[in-house]
């Protein structure tokens, strides 16, 4: 019920719960049946991957919804993300002849993967002195756009893994040496835009680097193995690392796992959620959320209504947390709540009135704005994405959203 997910501080506290137009607990791992509050409709084209409860990773078919968790068996909520394909091949099997290894040899399904099925490569070293022990894969990159490299590594006999675009399509350096012991990039080239290693569990880190590329051809994706002073070293014929889930897509930042490739590229579709169900132009709402990974595009949490009357919550390519309210084609309102933090959680809330528009980020309100009538009625509530495609790339955890507006928003939080 609703006294289960929005506390209200005492100024607020007689506030009956039936108030609420739509809310959702999405920590609980399902959406509510037909005939609920605020029922969600949830579509994604494909299937996508997720991390369950026990953070065994599993696939969601086509149109079910992702319930993720994180390491420590927490819930994170409902993943939203947009659409995104992996153009690496073979992601699982890097035995395959589309990775060619030089002085590196692959042993298949050598150990336990993240998705709990023994398909994990080792790549093992020959005993070549003073040279690089590498596997590598030609790919087709644009120039001007931003690619993610990522993929799955466990330490074994070698604990470092320098992951490298080849600086044919990419600039000079663009590259990560990774050690898999503590998940720590403890060298990065200058010619990548970011870095960032995600915690998947048993032992598996995945480390992802980006860079834009700046020239339009074909060149290599490299993972060399590293002896902690070089990747150029002398080998001895049989230490290595498991490799797993490599992944290569457009975009500032990885997003969840998606495979496995073998041929050909494979897209995951983006998550859709919805509510249906008129909502005033004057009313009030919150919502808890995950940041994304990285703020290299408008990343939504809401919007409630469409065309030129909605409420827009989206955190922008600086990191802030933007309230922005539309009426007959004109923004009446557009408020700052605050700064987010990447792979952090929020509570972002907003309250809709005729000359006082109100937002707050964290149970602390940012000064009203004062211009403007209400829009209309929303007839629809869209959850972690925008009408117009735009998607959170994070997790909506609980939301609430209330038939008319608060004195202080800073008084909303869910509990």
């Amino acid at each position: 019920m609703l006294h289960r997910l929005v506390g209200l501080r005492p100024a607020q506290a007689a506030w009956p719960y039936n108030m609420a137009l739509a809310w959702q607990d999405f920590t609980q791992g399902s959406l509510p049946l037909a005939g609920k509050r605020g029922l969600v409709v949830f579509t994604r084209g494909s299937a996508g991957t997720y991390f369950d409860s026990s953070y065994v990773m599993q696939a969601a078919a086509t149109n079910a919804a992702r319930f993720d968790y994180d390491v420590s068996n927490s819930a994170l909520g409902l993943l939203i993300e947009g659409a995104r394909t992996n153009v690496a091949l073979q992601s699982e099997t890097f035995d395959n002849a589309s990775w060619v290894k030089t002085r590196a040899t692959i042993s298949a399904n050598d150990a336990v993967a993240p998705d709990g099925a023994t398909t994990a490569d080792k790549i093992v070293e020959d005993a070549t002195a003073g040279a690089t022990h590498k596997a590598e894969q030609s790919l087709s990159w644009a120039s001007g756009v931003a690619y993610a490299h990522s993929l799955a590594v466990n330490p074994d006999t070698r604990i470092r893994l320098t992951l490298s675009f080849e600086t044919t399509s990419f600039p000079p350096d663009s590259y990560g040496e990774f050690r898999a012991s503590d998940g720590v990039f403890f060298n990065i080239g200058p010619g990548l835009d970011s870095t960032v290693a995600t915690n998947w569990g048993n032992g598996w880190w995945r480390p992802s680097i980006v860079s834009t590329a700046d020239a339009t051809a074909s060149s290599l994706l490299q993972l060399f193995l590293h002896n902690g002073s070089s990747i150029s070293y002398n080998g001895d014929g049989a230490s290595g690392l498991h490799m797993w889930g490599n992944q290569v897509e457009v975009g500032g930042f990885s997003s969840s796992y998606i495979g496995p490739t073998t041929t050909g590229s494979v897209l995951r579709n983006a998550d859709t959620a919805t509510i249906s169900g008129a909502v005033p132009g004057a009313h009030s709402g919150i919502v808890r959320f995950r940041a994304p990974p990285a703020f290299t595009a408008n990343a939504y949490v809401a919007q409630v209504g469409t065309g030129d009357d909605k409420t827009e919550v989206y955190v922008d390519t600086s990191g802030d947390v933007i309230v922005k309210v539309t009426s007959g084609g004109v923004v009446v309102s557009n408020l700052t709540a605050g700064a987010a933090t990447i792979l952090t959680e929020h509570e972002v809330a907003w309250s809709n009135d005729t000359g006082n528009f109100q937002a707050a980020l964290d149970q602390t309100a940012t000064a009203p704005d004062t211009g403007g009538a209400v829009p209309a009625a929303a007839s629809t509530t869209y959850l972690g994405q925008s009408d117009g495609g735009d998607h959170l790339f994070g997790h909506l955890q609980k939301m609430a959203i209330f038939s008319r507006p608060v004195s202080d928003v800073a008084q909303l939080k869910t509990v």
